[in-house]
């Protein structure tokens, strides 16, 4: 038994349910830090053995109600690597502007409404919006238009059923197309003014490095295309991940771990992929940065409220560049099924997500593993409380736990997405 133990019993502002468990000695010194997980899990990948091949986009998308697009679309890009399809750039460009959406919704309720507060000194989002009410409302802004182009995109904002093997069921008009240009070009101002205001807002320092992972590719900022590379030298395709990267299980947790086979916990999503792409950011994103005098390598956590703005500035002036590219034509993907397996990486708003599925000669899937980013983050964000606390320990009981639920914020943390699954007889 510990000499004591400071917890948070349920962590707040967060997608999910866990808490936060640090065993202290006599002298205050942090002898462990837990992020205990007790969602229960969720069989996703057992749900779809058996199933369709065609059918599994839309069972997995399930996974997550703030990034169905990312989860849907990463289970196409496996599927169609099986099957050998090629898509058009025209779905190649839509697909994009439909990841890219999930980045302005789901970075939009974290740096608005579940980070913000943290940066502010207040407890929720209402105090937020009575001393700020432009603020937020430039959040609800650029949250709302993410929603509108999933839904244009996707016929529904949570779940769309549109995106299918090959294409989509329908491609929207020309008219569509021209008229989410405009409303992206209308929420320019809204997204470079928060970055302006938010990255100098004072965030606590942070000491030390560590080991980031994002697709990245020499052309465009990594998405759903390239190799998955680290700052310290992994440069990786889909199928060679998990020959780098294991998961594995704790007791207080529901939701799997991951580190490198060296022993290494990493971070994903927002900050990461800044490091590793600033150069392919986009031409606004990067001015932005340098008129703010943001730069990379940023190894703090506490930053990554800035990355995310930084990837909204990137999401609404791509979207606009890959929509004006679009000449939309009929097409009706067509397909043979055939055994095989195979693997992808789609870089979700939280960080990097990997399918990977096997399906027999009729289709049906015999095999499917998923990796959500938050699986990926957790021991990391472990890591960090047990490089925070230290620095802390002489604060009361009462602000070492606000300090490490905001150390937690700062990877908005999907438990849901991560609790899909536990090992069970995994080779």
């Amino acid at each position: 038994m510990c000499p004591s133990q400071l917890k948070v019993d349920y962590l707040t502002r967060v997608e999910g349910e866990g808490g936060i468990e640090l065993d202290l000695d006599e002298q205050r010194r942090l002898l462990d830090a837990r992020v205990t997980i007790f969602e229960p899990p969720r069989f996703f990948e057992g749900i779809v053995r058996g199933r369709r091949c065609e059918e599994i986009a839309d069972i997995v998308s399930r996974i997550c109600g703030l990034c169905p697009v990312t989860y849907q679309l990463g289970t196409l890009l496996a599927i169609e690597r099986i099957l050998g399809v090629e898509v058009s750039l025209q779905v190649r460009l839509l697909r994009k502007v439909f990841t890219l959406s999930q980045y302005l919704g789901s970075h939009g309720i974290h740096v608005f409404f579940l980070a913000l507060p943290d940066y502010l000194g207040y407890d929720n989002i209402f105090e937020v919006a009575r001393e700020h009410r432009d603020l937020v409302n430039r959040g609800l802004r650029l949250k709302k238009l993410g929603n509108d182009i999933t839904s244009f995109l996707g016929a529904r904002e949570v779940h769309p059923v549109t995106a299918v093997i090959g294409g989509f069921t329908k491609l929207p008009p020309r008219s569509m197309l021209d008229d989410l240009i405009i409303q992206l070009k209308a929420r320019q101002e809204d997204a470079q003014a928060a970055l302006e205001f938010v990255a100098r807002l004072p965030r606590p320092a942070w000491v030390g490095g560590r080991v980031f992972g994002a697709l990245s590719h020499p052309a465009e900022y990594g998405l759903d295309e390239g190799r998955w590379c680290t700052n310290d030298g992994l440069s990786l395709s889909a199928e060679e991940f998990t020959g780098y990267v294991e998961e594995y299980q704790v007791p207080h947790s529901n939701a799997l771990r991951c580190r490198l086979k060296n022993g290494a916990y990493y971070m994903v999503g927002p900050l990461a992929r800044v490091n590793l792409n600033f150069e392919q950011l986009s031409a606004e994103a990067r001015r932005a940065a340098s008129r703010l005098n943001l730069s990379v390598p940023d190894y703090n956590p506490f930053n990554s409220i800035v990355a995310r703005l930084l990837e909204i500035v990137h999401a609404i002036e791509m979207s606009i560049n890959y929509l004006e590219e679009i000449e939309v034509r009929e097409e009706s993907p067509s397909y043979d099924i055939r055994a095989g397996a195979a693997a992808s990486l789609i870089e979700a708003p939280r960080g990097t997500l990997y399918h990977r599925f096997r399906i027999d000669g009729r289709g049906f899937v015999q095999e499917a593993r998923i990796i959500a980013p938050t699986t990926q983050n957790l021991s990391r964000i472990e890591q960090d409380l047990k490089e925070l606390v230290p620095q802390i320990a002489h604060e009361p009981d009462d602000q070492i736990a606000r300090a490490c639920e905001v150390a937690v914020r700062n990877y908005d943390p999907c438990i849901s997405c991560a609790t899909h699954c536990i090992i069970t007889g995994r080779s």
